[in-house]
């Protein structure tokens, strides 16, 4: 075994079966090498605690109250109590999650495309005509002089969502926790400006199918 060597594992299980076959296959009592789910080797280079999730919806509600808990506003509703919010919550944790995944600037996401013709100009540079056709269908819907009042809630959540979104991952960092996607989102901010300094000089990365 190469102590030089990290096999780094999707999960847990993963990881355990893998030990238990090396040991059948070797007549072995266990794979002596450098074994780690990946979430254990990204906490070796953001040592912040993933929350668990009610801890990130409460953190996500408050986010969301200070930006759409206000009169007159259309979404003030889904901000009342956290029973309005819970289902709402779920849907956002998991959207903030994905776009972190993706590196997806969400100020690009939820811009407010009432005017078509900014569309073309925004997309065209990177994207597939196709997909810039599919992006213009939908807000179609909403280049209409008066927009029912379903749209405007919607349009108001939807641009409102970066200022949430900011809200809430600085209250995370305060905290010194975060969701998985922030994390991995950080890391990656963190090798494109410094680099990382790694414990172990090769890397395997083990996919699971």
């Amino acid at each position: 075994n190469d102590d030089s060597v990290c096999v780094v594992f999707p999960n847990k299980r993963t990881m355990l079966h893998f030990r238990k076959s090396y040991a059948r296959s070797k007549n072995e009592v266990s794979f002596s090498g450098h074994l780690y789910p990946i979430n254990k080797v990204l906490d070796q280079f953001l040592p912040s605690a993933c929350a668990d999730e009610l801890t990130l919806l409460f953190t996500l509600y408050g986010a969301f109250r200070k930006v759409f808990a206000h009169e007159g506003m259309l979404n003030e509703g889904i901000a009342g109590d956290f029973d309005s919010f819970y289902d709402s919550g779920l849907k956002i944790l998991s959207d903030f999650n994905e776009i972190d995944n993706y590196l997806v600037d969400i100020n690009q996401l939820c811009r407010n495309f009432a005017d078509l013709s900014e569309i073309d100009a925004f997309y065209a540079p990177s994207m597939a005509q196709e997909v810039i056709e599919i992006i213009r269908s939908f807000w179609a819907n909403f280049s209409q002089q008066k927009l029912s009042r379903e749209k405007e809630r919607y349009l108001e959540l939807w641009t409102g969502l970066p200022k949430v979104y900011k809200i809430f991952n600085d209250s995370l960092r305060e905290a010194h926790i975060a969701y998985p996607g922030m994390k991995n989102r950080a890391i990656c901010n963190f090798i494109d400006q410094k680099g990382l300094d790694t414990r172990y000089a090769t890397y395997i990365f083990v996919r699971s199918e």
